[in-house]
């Protein structure tokens, strides 16, 4: 029965060619586009979610308001925000800070120099709060003293190749030496905080001192 079925199915199709291929080619595009909105769909709401903690790490986003503009949010607050915060409201269990460096730096080793991007500064409570794992290094204690920076996997073989970058020193901003203090895994594309190379917030602060 099932074969019958199908040679009158297929009968069918060559006797309307045209009727058939527009169906056909219909029927595609309707499956291929719901497929890639189910994939992008997916992807956007993957975002993030691989922190163990996810549900609990909040944001804080300070709101401009400027005449005859829409209302511009963004993540840019006061420093000294983040541990006031933590001082004064105890359902805080922890706070931590992340500030991207906006323009490409010139990390130099003694064998070669690169324009990284997506570099930035953050506390040592960073690798505390988000599950970006480490390779090599203590996560406690990766990002607590001035002039110590990590080094994304990718970052650490483009300066060191197969060495192991630990302990080892790259030269960025003003000729400020940093010691490498730990090798994290490259962020996942799904994740909205991305960066090569995370230099402790207290080599951000002492160069302002």
């Amino acid at each position: 029965m099932f074969i019958r079925n199908l040679k009158l199915a297929w009968r069918n199709i060559l006797r309307h060619r045209i009727f058939s291929g527009i169906n056909v080619l219909g029927l595609s595009i309707g499956l291929g586009s719901c497929i890639l909105i189910g994939l992008f769909v997916f992807n956007e709401l993957s975002f993030d979610k691989f922190h163990s903690n996810h549900k609990r790490i909040y944001r804080i986003n300070k709101i401009t308001n400027e005449k005859g503009k829409l209302p511009q949010s963004d993540g840019l607050t006061p420093e000294l925000l983040a541990p006031a915060l933590q001082k004064s409201i105890p359902e805080i269990k922890t706070a931590t800070r992340f500030r991207p460096w906006f323009n490409d730096m010139l990390v130099v080793s003694s064998e070669k120099k690169i324009k990284l991007k997506e570099v930035a500064f953050a506390d040592p409570s960073f690798l505390g709060i988000f599950d970006f794992p480490l390779i090599s290094g203590d996560k406690r204690s990766a990002l607590t003293d001035p002039g110590t920076a990590v080094l994304t996997e990718t970052t650490a073989h483009n300066y060191f190749g197969n060495q192991d970058p630990i302990g080892q020193t790259l030269i960025a901003l003003n000729n400020i030496p940093l010691k490498i203090t730990g090798v994290i895994k490259d962020p996942p594309q799904n994740s909205s905080i991305q960066f090569s190379m995370l230099i402790s917030w207290s080599t951000l602060t002492t160069g302002e001192n």
